[in-house]
């Protein structure tokens, strides 16, 4: 790319000049001034850029495949560890794989980040506490004679109703 300077003033010219050198010796601007030049004529040579590009391009496939392999090693410790987690739920809890399976769906639902700390949890609402005794006494119902009944619940219900109600009535005066 040919620039020509016809019809500038040798002034503007010294001025072009001396921004150009300005701007190629300050360690701030140079790589930018260098990428521009190399922007306006890709086949100019400059080694200050090509080389470290030529470098960059002929390691990346080795730089690929280091991360790729950090990857996959950060990918097996982390399912060793949940492996091994899983096993001493088994062998220190008691749990079978299913209620692993179960404690580490309740880990997702309620945020447990911890496989302990869900297994207790889990083993805790599994197990249900034991039956309090009642503070107030119930009398035992009669159970009635179906025989007695004529297997007629509702008539046998108003007849022990009306002898209860004619008992109440016999004995209310006695009472006081």
């Amino acid at each position: 790319m040919a620039v020509s300077l016809e019809g500038m003033t040798p002034e503007a010219i010294a001025d072009l000049a001396a921004l150009a050198k300005g701007l190629t010796d300050n360690p701030k601007t140079r790589g930018m001034m260098l990428q521009a030049m190399k922007v306006a004529d890709p086949n100019l040579s400059i080694p200050e850029l090509d080389i470290p590009n030529r470098i960059s391009s002929s390691v990346k496939p080795y730089v690929d495949k280091i991360e790729r392999l950090e990857r996959e090693g950060q990918e097996r410790s982390m399912r060793d560890m949940v492996r091994e987690r899983r096993e001493n739920l088994v062998k220190n809890k008691g749990l079978s794989a299913s209620d692993v399976a179960e404690v580490e769906k309740l880990m997702v639902e309620k945020g447990i980040n911890n496989h302990d700390t869900a297994a207790e949890f889990f083993i805790s609402q599994r197990n249900s506490a034991p039956p309090t005794p009642s503070s107030f006494s119930q009398p035992a119902l009669p159970r009635p004679d179906l025989k007695t009944m004529g297997l007629n619940i509702n008539q046998w219900s108003r007849n022990e109703a009306t002898n209860a109600i004619a008992d109440l009535i016999k004995n209310r005066g006695r009472a006081a």
